[in-house]
């Protein structure tokens, strides 16, 4: 890679100042231990939280509503109701298949 220009990021979904704020609270709680820091902190989070959702619900109407092109349309709502991979790695204890977090414990207690 080339050093010599700074590589820019995407854009942030959230406004930088209230990702700073959060910072700076983060490192105020961690030097004070005081409660009015955690309680800022708690604020920034859920106010980011609630940014980051408006963005993706914007994204989410530019994709969908705003395409003209059907086909891509149904490309897009296609991959949304394929079942969802799951999580967990099939467990193989004793010949048998365990696939939940239940089984698993039960078969390997």
């Amino acid at each position: 890679p080339c050093y010599d220009q700074p590589q820019t990021k995407q854009a942030s979904p959230i406004h930088t100042t209230t990702s700073t704020r959060e910072k700076r609270s983060r490192r105020e709680y961690r030097r004070t231990r005081v409660d009015v820091a955690k309680e800022r902190i708690r604020i920034l989070k859920r106010l980011i939280q609630k940014e980051i959702r408006e963005w993706k619900i914007e994204q989410w109407k530019k994709k969908t509503l705003l395409t003209l092109d059907t086909s891509k349309l149904y490309a897009i709502l296609r991959s949304l109701r394929k079942p969802k991979i799951p999580t967990l790695t099939a467990l193989q204890w004793r010949g048998q298949d365990n696939l939940n977090e239940l089984d698993q414990a039960t078969a390997i207690a």
